[in-house]
């Protein structure tokens, strides 16, 4: 009986998994009125950090081909989640914040849950391109004059996959301005207006704090 709760909590957040992937603004805002989902939220702002922290892995170099230093993997983990940590907060507070110039009626837990929500395309495809790229980074890419190109023979493979990342990160950012929009009762216009502006802001001190955290100021 003591297990009721905890399991049925569980089915709620797998349906919320796959639910949100149809209808993200419905979804989030059922997260919000049930004041549930604010650990997904987190985690997957987490994944997107390190997604992003991840590039820190290549060498650099003049000449050869790319090669990725796996002894700065705790370092990505350590800038990935702090970093989408603090970023999570930071948006959060500030696009509350800002959508309240424009009438929106957001509490900061409600968009944080927005937010991270929203992110959970942007995190999974980034996290898949990623993985990916580190398998074929060293076969596909090499440094010449201090530049990264792609090596011949490897277009058919970046090529597609190219195309299917612009597909999946113009889904990704809908789901994510539907969530928002949904999380501070605003139209997606004004949901998007509110999103530039807190970009704006925002980019500055979360860039200057990644720097910090991997010691590249």
């Amino acid at each position: 009986m003591d297990q009721m709760p905890e399991t049925t909590t569980q089915n709620a957040s797998k349906q919320a998994l796959l639910r949100f992937w149809i209808a993200p603004g419905k979804t989030v805002q059922s997260l919000i009125q049930a004041e549930k989902g604010g650990r997904l939220a987190c985690l997957f702002a987490v994944m997107l950090g390190i997604a992003m922290a991840t590039p820190l892995m290549y060498k650099e170099g003049d000449e050869g081909p790319v090669t990725i230093d796996y002894a700065l993997l705790p370092t990505v983990g350590i800038a990935g989640f702090v970093g989408g940590l603090v970023g999570l907060f930071l948006f959060t507070w500030l696009y509350r914040n800002f959508s309240r110039m424009l009438k929106g009626q957001g509490t900061l837990e409600g968009v944080r849950v927005g937010l991270g929500w929203g992110l959970l395309p942007l995190a999974a495809i980034s996290t898949i391109l990623t993985l990916t790229y580190l398998w074929i980074a060293p076969h596909a890419f090499e440094y010449v004059d201090g530049e990264i190109l792609t090596r011949t023979g490897y277009d058919h493979i970046l090529g597609p996959l190219s195309i299917l990342s612009i597909i999946g990160f113009i889904y990704s950012y809908t789901c994510l301005l539907l969530s928002l929009a949904a999380a501070v009762k605003l139209k997606i216009l004004k949901a998007f207006f509110a999103f530039l502006i807190t970009v704006a802001v925002s980019f500055f001190p979360i860039t200057l704090l990644l720097q910090l955290i991997t010691g590249r100021v």
